[in-house]
């Protein structure tokens, strides 16, 4: 194949944060904002502690998940609980679902729904 004429490749996988984050210019408050502060918290939390927040945690991603199927137009189904270790990737993939399937508003609800999840832990 000539140069130049390779088939693109799959698509970028990764997190493109110039589609999630809601922060007015110059604030800080965003969704990428509360997402990294959460992570940090999260991942500080004793294991113990960890466990003990583990059902609000859940909630808040049965929450998102029910929101991101309303918002792609299909029926909401049950998150598995796969534990403590596995709950924070859980609460990203549906932040990340609800922040692509909605617009601003939407985006705004999730990063204050974070803010509320961090600041219970």
């Amino acid at each position: 194949m000539p140069v130049g004429d390779e088939p693109p490749g799959p698509p970028d996988a990764g997190w493109d944060e110039r589609r999630i984050d809601s922060r007015p210019a110059g604030t800080e408050d965003g969704l990428e904002t509360e997402l990294r502060r959460l992570v940090e918290r999260w991942r500080a939390l004793p294991i113990d502690q960890a466990k003990a927040r583990l059902p609000m945690l859940r909630r808040h991603v049965q929450c998102l998940a029910d929101q991101g199927a309303r918002l792609a137009g299909r029926a909401a189904t049950a998150v598995p609980d796969l534990g403590p270790a596995v709950a924070l990737d859980q609460l990203l993939v549906m932040v990340h679902d609800v922040a692509r399937l909605g617009g601003s508003c939407e985006q705004a609800a999730a990063a204050r729904r974070l803010r509320g999840i961090r600041r219970g832990l």
